[in-house]
């Protein structure tokens, strides 16, 4: 019982590490794309012929534009993770529940059997 406890908090931690992970690297992207766009409004700015402070603002508008693009969908992402990891606890709950009932009920008709059967003699069928 305690390895398999040990067993399972260790599963836990790594689960929790890689789902740290995870969002590590997705707000690694969410940077990227707001670099790429930085880079990309700047450029058809500059094309456009617009002066530099007007550069500067459309790239930084498009750049926390692409950001919170990004960040949205992580969002929304953990909170898919999350609601699934709750109904798979809700899952397991009803799983153990279910155990737990059919055990007390095989435990009373055991007791129930015995409570019946227990004035039959040995070598005795009982009905």
């Amino acid at each position: 019982a305690r390895r398999k406890a040990e067993a399972v908090r260790e599963r836990r931690e790594v689960a929790e590490l890689a789902r740290k992970r995870a969002r590590f690297a997705r707000e690694e992207r969410a940077y990227a794309l707001r670099q790429i766009a930085v880079e990309q409004e700047a450029a058809k700015a500059k094309e456009e012929g617009a002066s530099k402070e007007e550069v500067v603002a459309r790239a930084e508008e498009a750049g926390d534009r692409a950001f919170a693009d990004a960040m949205r969908q992580l969002d929304a992402l953990e909170k898919e993770e999350a609601e699934y990891r709750a109904r798979q606890a809700a899952r397991r709950a009803a799983a153990a529940e279910r155990a737990e009932t059919e055990r007390a009920a095989e435990a009373e008709t055991a007791a129930l059997d015995e409570a019946a059967c227990g004035a039959v003699g040995a070598g005795e069928e009982c009905t």
